[in-house]
């Protein structure tokens, strides 16, 4: 997972910082859940034609946009009603196929946009939109018009890209009415995620003092043994929840300077114990620590900024 080697060198706004190692991120693949009648909703329209659609319309037409799990439910695995609201509630994206006005599927896009953004409607050409959601963006399908269907791939790429880089932004009715974009709720979150972002400035901070400390520490009387640790909760607890729509360079210097906290600690440790090679260590590798702090630091007060400017 790390590459050692010392000459590895890592961008943070155009500055180079040389890494002793650096981390390869693990992505992956968004959710992408399909929601679309299970059985006969015409004359036309039977079980086999809904299996179709999705198998040789619908299904290629994601995957050719992005690499994602696509999936619909089946109605003979295990129990189905959990296993539909489990991914409606937990997959990134949602398509619902509003084709025919069939009630399952409108119950279940429901269900969608009480727990989640992330949806994109899809209808055939020729179709009128309830008035529930006439106000709604819904993409129009052309399945047997492939020169006016490349306008409804294009759009739908869009879509898709968007729900993938914009997550929260608000496409669901019911959140934006009880929580949406302006709302006590938007900006009880906006506050949360500052004072979050403050808190790690301050372990930061608070770290490079101590550091400087026990540096000085080593090198003026190696006899004494520096009592203080290094903190990683504030860092730690952005890495398990990833509160903030970030890049993966964001989240790659945050795992390097927590695995640095972590090694700088269990050296610390080992010259408690009276192993002088973890003093040559600490010293050996303190400008690269200070680099990593650095350019930790440069990414959290950018993001705090953005925060504090945002409406």
């Amino acid at each position: 997972m790390y590459d050692l080697n010392p000459q590895s060198k890592f961008s943070v706004g155009g500055v180079y910082f040389k890494l002793a190692y650096f981390t390869k991120s693990i992505k992956m693949k968004p959710n992408c859940f399909v929601i679309m009648p299970f059985s006969a909703t015409s004359e036309l329209k039977t079980d086999e034609y809904w299996t179709k659609h999705y198998e040789k319309f619908i299904e290629p037409i994601l995957l050719d946009i992005h690499d994602m799990n696509v999936f619909r439910s089946s109605p003979v695995r295990g129990d189905i009603i959990k296993e539909i609201i489990f991914n409606l509630v937990n997959s990134e994206i949602v398509i619902a196929d509003l084709t025919d006005l069939n009630a399952n599927v409108f119950w279940e896009l429901g269900v969608r946009q009480s727990f989640k953004n992330g949806t994109i409607t899809i209808i055939e050409a020729g179709s009128k939109l309830p008035f529930d959601i006439s106000t709604k963006g819904t993409l129009f399908y052309y399945p047997s018009d492939h020169i006016k269907n490349e306008g409804f791939k294009k759009q739908l790429r869009i879509a898709i890209m968007d729900c993938i880089n914009n997550k929260d932004f608000q496409d669901s009715f019911v959140l934006e009415a009880i929580g949406g974009r302006g709302t006590l709720y938007q900006v009880l979150k906006k506050e949360e995620n500052i004072s979050k972002l403050k808190s790690i400035i301050h372990e930061i901070e608070k770290n490079d003092f101590y550091f400087d400390e026990i540096i000085k520490c080593l090198i003026e009387n190696n006899s004494m043994y520096p009592s203080v640790r290094l903190g990683k909760v504030c860092s730690e607890h952005l890495i398990t929840t990833r509160y903030l729509s970030e890049s993966d360079e964001f989240y790659d210097i945050l795992y390097i300077y927590t695995d640095w906290i972590t090694s700088i600690n269990e050296h610390l440790e080992e010259i408690k114990d009276g192993k002088s090679q973890a003093i040559s260590w600490i010293l050996k590798n303190k400008e690269v620590f200070v680099d990593i702090s650095k350019a930790h630091l440069i990414k959290v007060n950018s993001n705090l900024k953005y925060l504090e400017e945002k409406i």
